[in-house]
């Protein structure tokens, strides 16, 4: 989940991304692949890289000229007006030539949608809804602070010297990982037997991500249940010498309850609060 929050004339906007899986039918699943190179945003995006492209230049930085991208490289498409192409209806999602297409709901969807995005990942499609003037529920003040370190051995290190375990997910599944890839190496090119192996292998990365996410999850929600304010260490990059940044977090006035998954997906992307 991601959730940005700006604060202007004593008025705030919530915004927030529900993210759930599609459960299209097979000739559905076509349909998608279909849209999903020929789509018009494919030439928004492209407009929107080299214009940061020649930007780069200009400024004199390092130019980074943007790299084809082949049609199995692009796995996501967006509507970007809600009721345009995409809406929802009693449910289900509703594409425009593509039909009605069933959605496994985690969550209800609260606030206004505002823009829709289809993604294909290693075990299927996803839809992601964002969602503006999203109810702010804060959690109950505490009166506590602390500041955390993120380091190597442990995952990070609070201002009391309480340390966080890094549970190593990848290193845990280096075995499975060693296997699925020897099974991909061992399959001929183009077959529909290392088509399998890579999905296969694909499946077992995005495992570890999610792991990875889940705990991160956890671990900040945790921390912003437990404490008002959290103070991080801002590296810089010239020199690599650590400095203690400003406040960078309010977890009660700005974080919505619901479970790990309302957290931030890592400890470094708490963001300013929003306040009355």
């Amino acid at each position: 989940m991601e959730q940005h929050a700006t604060n202007a004339d004593s008025r705030s906007t919530v915004r927030k991304t529900y993210k759930e899986q599609l459960r299209p039918t097979p000739a559905q699943e076509q349909a998608l692949g279909e849209v999903l190179w020929r789509c018009r945003t494919v030439l928004a995006r492209l407009d929107t890289t080299y214009h940061a492209f020649f930007r780069r230049v200009q400024a004199g930085e390092k130019p980074g000229y943007p790299r084809f991208k082949g049609r199995h490289r692009y796995r996501s498409f967006t509507f970007k007006e809600y009721g345009n192409g995409a809406r929802l209806d009693n449910g289900a999602l509703v594409l425009s030539k593509i039909g009605r297409i069933s959605v496994h709901w985690s969550r209800p969807i609260e606030g206004t949608p505002k823009t829709i995005t289809v993604s294909r990942e290693a075990d299927g499609w996803y839809v992601a809804i964002s969602c503006a003037e999203v109810p702010v529920k804060p959690l109950p003040l505490t009166g506590q602070e602390t500041g955390i370190d993120l380091g190597i051995e442990s995952f990070a290190t609070r201002a009391d010297g309480q340390q966080i375990k890094n549970p190593r997910w990848y290193r845990t599944a280096e075995g499975h990982l060693a296997m699925c890839q020897r099974r991909v190496s061992r399959r001929k090119k183009g077959s529909t037997r290392r088509a399998k192996a890579v999905a296969m292998l694909a499946k077992a990365h995005q495992h570890i991500a999610h792991q990875r996410r889940d705990f991160q999850h956890k671990e900040a929600r945790k921390l912003v249940q437990q404490y008002d304010v959290i103070y991080h260490e801002d590296l810089t990059k010239t020199c690599g010498s650590a400095t203690w940044c400003g406040i960078i977090a309010s977890p009660r006035a700005s974080r919505m309850p619901g479970g790990a998954n309302s957290s931030p997906s890592s400890l470094t992307r708490l963001q300013a609060p929003v306040r009355g």
